[in-house]
Protein backbone atom coordinates (compact mmCIF):
# COMPACT_ATOMS: atom_id res chain seq x y z
CA UNK A 1 0.00 0.00 0.00
CA UNK A 2 1.17 2.86 -0.95
CA UNK A 3 1.11 6.18 1.77
CA UNK A 4 -0.29 9.53 1.17
CA UNK A 5 2.29 12.45 1.13
CA UNK A 6 0.95 13.75 4.77
CA UNK A 7 0.60 9.86 6.27
CA UNK A 8 5.10 10.38 6.25
CA UNK A 9 6.25 10.52 9.71
CA UNK A 10 9.43 12.32 8.73
CA UNK A 11 8.22 15.48 6.83
CA UNK A 12 10.78 17.96 8.33
CA UNK A 13 14.41 17.86 8.41
CA UNK A 14 14.91 18.54 12.46
CA UNK A 15 16.65 17.10 14.27
CA UNK A 16 14.04 15.57 16.59
CA UNK A 17 11.06 15.61 14.72
CA UNK A 18 7.84 16.90 16.19
CA UNK A 19 4.54 14.81 15.00
CA UNK A 20 1.75 17.03 13.56
CA UNK A 21 -1.89 16.27 12.64
CA UNK A 22 -1.85 16.93 9.46
CA UNK A 23 0.49 18.50 6.62
CA UNK A 24 -1.84 21.89 7.44
CA UNK A 25 -0.92 21.60 11.09
CA UNK A 26 3.43 21.43 9.90
CA UNK A 27 3.21 23.94 7.62
CA UNK A 28 1.82 26.14 9.62
CA UNK A 29 3.19 25.53 13.09
CA UNK A 30 6.50 24.30 11.94
CA UNK A 31 9.98 26.00 13.70
CA UNK A 32 13.26 25.29 12.60
CA UNK A 33 14.90 26.29 16.04
CA UNK A 34 18.99 27.08 16.29
CA UNK A 35 19.74 23.05 17.42
CA UNK A 36 17.71 21.75 13.90
CA UNK A 37 20.41 24.20 12.31
CA UNK A 38 23.34 23.07 14.04
CA UNK A 39 22.38 19.56 13.41
CA UNK A 40 21.85 20.13 9.64
CA UNK A 41 24.94 21.86 9.33
CA UNK A 42 26.98 19.29 11.08
CA UNK A 43 25.39 16.92 8.68
CA UNK A 44 26.37 18.97 6.18
CA UNK A 45 30.11 19.51 7.03
CA UNK A 46 30.40 15.74 7.57
CA UNK A 47 28.87 14.65 4.42
CA UNK A 48 31.16 17.50 2.19
CA UNK A 49 34.24 16.03 4.27
CA UNK A 50 33.74 12.20 3.26
CA UNK A 51 32.60 13.37 -0.69
CA UNK A 52 29.13 11.77 0.11
CA UNK A 53 27.01 12.17 -3.27
CA UNK A 54 23.90 13.52 -2.68
CA UNK A 55 22.15 11.20 -4.63
CA UNK A 56 23.62 8.56 -2.51
CA UNK A 57 20.33 8.51 -0.30
CA UNK A 58 21.50 5.66 1.83
CA UNK A 59 24.54 7.15 2.90
CA UNK A 60 23.01 10.64 3.36
CA UNK A 61 20.28 8.61 5.89
CA UNK A 62 22.76 6.80 7.67
CA UNK A 63 25.03 9.61 8.53
CA UNK A 64 21.94 11.98 9.46
CA UNK A 65 21.11 8.89 12.18
CA UNK A 66 24.57 8.74 13.21
CA UNK A 67 24.82 12.00 14.08
CA UNK A 68 21.20 12.18 15.84
CA UNK A 69 22.16 9.53 17.83
CA UNK A 70 25.25 11.28 18.69
CA UNK A 71 23.83 13.99 19.85
CA UNK A 72 21.50 11.73 21.74
CA UNK A 73 24.34 10.04 23.51
CA UNK A 74 26.74 13.24 23.97
CA UNK A 75 24.58 15.80 26.10
CA UNK A 76 27.88 17.91 26.36
CA UNK A 77 26.90 18.55 22.70
CA UNK A 78 23.52 19.77 22.95
CA UNK A 79 24.88 22.28 26.38
CA UNK A 80 27.52 23.42 23.87
CA UNK A 81 24.74 24.66 21.13
CA UNK A 82 22.48 26.07 24.19
CA UNK A 83 25.74 28.13 24.84
CA UNK A 84 26.01 29.09 21.57
CA UNK A 85 22.74 30.35 21.17
CA UNK A 86 22.53 32.47 24.51
CA UNK A 87 25.96 33.91 22.76
CA UNK A 88 24.43 34.60 19.84
CA UNK A 89 26.54 32.49 18.16
CA UNK A 90 26.24 31.44 13.71
CA UNK A 91 24.62 27.93 13.77
CA UNK A 92 27.26 27.16 11.26
CA UNK A 93 30.19 28.28 13.75
CA UNK A 94 28.76 26.40 15.92
CA UNK A 95 28.65 23.26 13.99
CA UNK A 96 32.01 23.66 12.74
CA UNK A 97 33.36 23.01 16.23
CA UNK A 98 30.97 20.56 17.26
CA UNK A 99 32.73 18.60 14.24
CA UNK A 100 36.62 19.69 14.69
CA UNK A 101 35.89 18.61 18.80
CA UNK A 102 33.82 15.66 18.06
CA UNK A 103 33.49 14.06 14.43
CA UNK A 104 36.83 15.12 12.48
CA UNK A 105 39.39 12.26 11.89
CA UNK A 106 42.50 12.73 14.04
CA UNK A 107 45.68 12.41 12.17
CA UNK A 108 48.74 11.16 13.54
CA UNK A 109 50.13 14.83 14.10
CA UNK A 110 47.12 15.59 16.41
CA UNK A 111 47.08 12.65 18.47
Amino acid sequence: MIKRFDEFNSLNESYKPKQYKDLADMMTNYQYNYVDKVFDNVVDIIINENAISEKDFKKYDDTKKYVEKYFDNNPEILLLIDKFNSEKKRAEYCAEVIYDEHFKPKTDIES
